[in-house]
C-alpha cells in the first residue's frame, strides 16, 4: 500500500483556514508550528516555534504532564501575567502531535452569566414567596400584636437581620409606640418621628449596620421598621420597598379594626354591666339582643327571647295599649323620652318600668331596629303606695280618736253632766289617748326597724309570765281567751318586746273573731325553742294576700270592708321583733274560716 504524504503546509494551512487555537510538536518535542490565532490569545507564542515543547509548556505555567489525548483543564498564563482558563487536547498526527487550545474563558463568563440570572430568578421567586407568605399573615392575623410580630420576624428572614423594632403611630396622636421587638432586650423609647431618627443616626454609629423603613398609607406615616444587621444589600433594600407600603396599609387597618373592637368590647361591657334592662328589636319587632339586666327582670335566658316578639317577650300580648312603643318608633324614626308602662316577667311577675326607646340607624333610609332601656320602677311604685297607704291609714286612724276627743271635750264644756257621766267622759278620754299613743309608738316602732335600732334586753321569762302580763293590757277581752301554757315553759328573749307580739296577735284575733267567738293562745315547747300559737274562727284572709300580709300598711281586703280599724302595722312590727329574737313567724288562714298565726324563740 502506497501513502502519498501532503504538502510540508498543508497542515498549517488548514489551521489557519480554520482560525484554530494550536500548535504542533515535532516528535522530537520541539514547537514546529504556533497558529495565528493561538498566538493572538496567548500572545508571543509564535516567537517559540524551534524551542522545546517543555520549555514553552513551562513558560505558560503549567508544571503537569504535557498533554494528553484527553482533554483537561488547566489555566494558561498569557505573555501580559493574566492566567486564561483552558482546554488543551493532544491529537497525534503523522509529523508529531497537534495540540489544540480551547478558549474557555467566554464559556466561564457565559456560565457566571447563567448562574447570575438563575439566583436572581432565585432571589425574586424568594422575594415574591416572602411577599405571599407575608400578605398571607397579614390576612389571617387576628390582632394587631399578632400582625406586628409576624410582619417583623417575616421581614427579619427575608433580609436576614439580628435584631429589629417595629414602631406605630398612635392613631389620635404623633408618638411612636413600640409594637414588636425581637432579639432586643428592649424596645427603643421614641416620641416621635424626630426622635426615631435621632435613635437611628446613634445606632448608625454600632458595629452592626441599621436600615430604618419608614411606613405610609394615604401619604400619612404609619409607622418606622427598625432593622439590626451586618449589612443590607440592594436586593434585601428593594425587598422592603415592595412590602413597606403593603405593610403600612396593613397595620393601619389591624389598628381601626382594634380600635373598632375595643370600642365594641367596651360597649358591650356597659350594657352588660347596667343595670337597666336593654332590649334591642328588628324592623319586625323581633328581639335581637337582650342585656342581663332586661332578661333577669323578664325571667328569660339572652339565648330564648332572641327571634320571639317584643310583645312576647315582655308579656303584653299581641298589642301594647295604645299601640306599640317599638312599631311607633320604627315608623315615626323619632324617639319617646319616657313612657311608665307594665311589663310581664316568665312567672307572670308584673314589674313597672320607665322607658325610653330610640329608632337604630346606620345611614339609609330605613331603620334598621329599635331599642329600648327599661328602668325597673317597681319599688319605687311600692314605696308611693305605701307613703300613700301610710297617709290613708295615719289619717284615718287619727281621725276616729279626734273625733272621739272633740266630742268628749264639748261634752265635757257644754254639758251639765253628774260625776259619773264626767268619769264616763274622762275614761274616754284616757282609752283614746292611750290608742293614739299605741298608733305613735308603731309608728316610730317601724322607725327605729327600718334604721337597725330595734334594741332587746334579754332575759329568761316564764311562757306563763309572758301570758298573763299581755292578757293584762286586754282586761276587757281575757275572758274569751282559752289559754293552754306547757308547765315550766320558758324562753330567753326581750319581756317588753314579747308582751306587745302577744297582745297584737291576740288583739287581732279578739277584733277579726265577731259575735264574742273564743280565740285560744297556746305555748308548748318545741324542737330548739318554744312555740307560741293564736287561733280564732273569723274572718280570715284571702289566700293571694297572706304573703304580703306581714309587710307595713298591708290590711287584708275584707278587714277593711268591714271597717274594722287598724293600722297595718301590727304584723309587721311583730315579724320584726320575732326575727329579731332569731325566730320565725307564721300565718295559716282560710276565708271565712279563721286564722291561725304562731311563732317560735329559740333557747
Amino acid at each position: 500500500m502506497i501513502t502519498l504524504a501532503p504538502p510540508k503546509d498543508t497542515t498549517a494551512e488548514i489551521l489557519a483556514a480554520l482560525d484554530a487555537n494550536a500548535l504542533v510538536i515535532s516528535d522530537s518535542g520541539l514547537v514546529t508550528y504556533v497558529s495565528p490565532a493561538l498566538d493572538a490569545l496567548l500572545g508571543g507564542v509564535a516567537d517559540c516555534v524551534g524551542q522545546s515543547w517543555a520549555h514553552v509548556w513551562g513558560m505558560l505555567g503549567q508544571t503537569a504532564p504535557l498533554v494528553s489525548r484527553r482533554p483537561q483543564r488547566v489555566s494558561l498564563r498569557r505573555s501580559d501575567g493574566e492566567l486564561l482558563p483552558a482546554q488543551v487536547q493532544g491529537i497525534p498526527i503523522r509529523s508529531g502531535t497537534l495540540v489544540l487550545v480551547k478558549d474557555l474563558s467566554v464559556v466561564e463568563e457565559q456560565e457566571r452569566e447563567r448562574i447570575r440570572i438563575f439566583r436572581e430568578a432565585q432571589s425574586q421567586a424568594d422575594d415574591l414567596f416572602a411577599l405571599y407568605q407575608i400578605t398571607q399573615f397579614m390576612a389571617t392575623a387576628q390582632n394587631l400584636s399578632q400582625l406586628s410580630n409576624t410582619l417583623l420576624r417575616e421581614v427579619m428572614r427575608s433580609t436576614e437581620a439580628e435584631a429589629g423594632c417595629l414602631l406605630l403611630k398612635d392613631l389620635y396622636g404623633d408618638a411612636l409606640l413600640p409594637a414588636a421587638w425581637l432579639n432586643l432586650s428592649k424596645p427603643p423609647a421614641l416620641a416621635d418621628e424626630a426622635a426615631a431618627r435621632a435613635w437611628v443616626e446613634q445606632a448608625a454609629g454600632m458595629e452592626n449596620s441599621l436600615l430604618a423603613l419608614p411606613l405610609s398609607a394615604e401619604e400619612q406615616t404609619v409607622g418606622i421598621a427598625l432593622l439590626i444587621g451586618r449589612d443590607f444589600d440592594q436586593h434585601s433594600r428593594r425587598f422592603l420597598q415592595t412590602v413597606a407600603h403593603e405593610m403600612a396599609i396593613a397595620l393601619r387597618a389591624m389598628q381601626r379594626r382594634d380600635e373598632l373592637t375595643a370600642q365594641e368590647q367596651k360597649l358591650e361591657a356597659i350594657v352588660a354591666a347596667t343595670t337597666d334592662g336593654i332590649i334591642q328589636v328588628d324592623q319586625r319587632c323581633c328581639v335581637v339582643g337582650v342585656n342581663p339586666a332586661a332578661a333577669a327582670m323578664l325571667e328569660v335566658s339572652e339565648t330564648t327571647a332572641l327571634g320571639r316578639t317584643c310583645a312576647d317577650v315582655l308579656g303584653c300580648g299581641n298589642d301594647c295599649a295604645g299601640g306599640c312603643p317599638f312599631a311607633t318608633v320604627l315608623a315615626s324614626r323619632s324617639p319617646i323620652e319616657y313612657q311608665e308602662r307594665e311589663v310581664q316577667a316568665a312567672s307572670g311577675r308584673l314589674h313597672s318600668v320607665a322607658a325610653s326607646y330610640a329608632p337604630l340607624e346606620v345611614g339609609g333610609d330605613d331603620a334598621l331596629g329599635a331599642v329600648a332601656i327599661l328602668l325597673d320602677i317597681s319599688r319605687q311604685k311600692q314605696i308611693e303606695q305605701i307613703k300613700a297607704d301610710f297617709i290613708t291609714t295615719v289619717s284615718h286612724e287619727l281621725r276616729t280618736p279626734l273625733t272621739l276627743l272633740r266630742g268628749y271635750s264639748d261634752t265635757l264644756l257644754h254639758l251639765n253632766l253628774t260625776r259619773t257621766q264626767q268619769q264616763q267622759c274622762f275614761a274616754g278620754i284616757a282609752d283614746t289617748t292611750a290608742a293614739l299613743g299605741r298608733l305613735v309608738e308603731e309608728v316610730l316602732d317601724v322607725t327605729r326597724i327600718e334604721e337597725g335600732q330595734l334594741a332587746l334586753q334579754l332575759e329568761e321569762i316564764g311562757a306563763a309570765e309572758l301570758i298573763e302580763a299581755a292578757l293584762h293590757s286586754l282586761p276587757d277581752k281575757r275572758q274569751r281567751v282559752l289559754i293552754s301554757i306547757e308547765p315550766e315553759l320558758s324562753v330567753v328573749g326581750d319581756r317588753a318586746r314579747l308582751v306587745q307580739v302577744l297582745v297584737n296577735l291576740v288583739d287581732n284575733a279578739l277584733k277579726y273573731s265577731p259575735g264574742g267567738k273564743p280565740v285560744s293562745l297556746r305555748a308548748r315547747a318545741v324542737a330548739g325553742g318554744a312555740e307560741f300559737v293564736v287561733q280564732d274562727e273569723g274572718i280570715g284572709i284571702p289566700g293571694a294576700e297572706q304573703k304580703a300580709i306581714f309587710t307595713k300598711f298591708q290590711r287584708a281586703s275584707n278587714a277593711r270592708a268591714s271597717q274594722i280599724p287598724g293600722s297595718g302595722l301590727g304584723l309587721y312590727i311583730c315579724r320584726a321583733i320575732v326575727e329579731a329574737h332569731g325566730g320565725r313567724i307564721w300565718l295559716t288562714s282560710a276565708q271565712h274560716r279563721g286564722t291561725t298565726v304562731g311563732f317560735t324563740i329559740p333557747d
